[in-house]
């Protein structure tokens, strides 16, 4: 029983946030794996000495050599700009030079799975989109009409129709 003019303790609201390990691989899982790395730093309100402590902590086997390379000619680490050339550095080694050329060109090839729906279309879509962004080296960001037209053209005539009969006009991706 709590005294006479407090409250009880009420239990604590909290939600747990996971980021899996990073061991290497494809440049593809870089991709996908480095924004929910920076959401997670931006979430914990992380300056550039805690990302470096908890990349430390967080890669594993090449991934965990190529950052003991990338930020071992660091001086400063409180240096936002020398964390963000090391990070540069570490991408380019997971992500070949010419893959920004292969995502664009996936982009524009991109057409709906026959089994698929148009929102499996969107969510892949959106991957390459937030992919092509976060290249370590010629990164493009694809404006809004863009997309929409990229999405437009991978849907087939069947999608495109039903979308005109709703009349919902297709003007954001978001």
């Amino acid at each position: 029983m709590a005294a006479q003019g407090t409250t009880p303790a009420t239990p604590r609201e909290f939600f747990r946030v996971s980021l899996p390990r990073f061991r290497g691989g494809t440049a593809q899982d870089w991709l996908q794996w480095l924004p929910n790395f920076e959401r997670l730093a931006k979430l914990q309100r992380w300056n550039s000495r805690d990302k470096s402590l908890y990349l430390g902590i967080i890669l594993e086997h090449e991934a965990s050599h190529t950052y003991t390379e990338a930020f071992s000619s660091v001086t400063d680490i409180d240096n936002d700009e020398q964390f963000d050339l090391s990070m540069q550095m570490m991408g380019l080694a997971f992500v070949q030079g010419n893959y920004c050329e292969r995502l664009e060109g996936d982009i524009h090839m991109m057409v709906k799975k026959r089994a698929g729906s148009v929102a499996s279309l969107h969510f892949r879509m959106m991957k390459m989109v937030r992919m092509l962004k976060n290249l370590p080296e010629g990164a493009l960001g694809i404006d809004e009409p863009t997309q929409v037209r990229y999405f437009n053209r991978a849907m087939p005539g069947e999608c495109k129709r039903a979308y005109e009969i709703s009349e919902n006009d297709l003007l954001t991706m978001t």
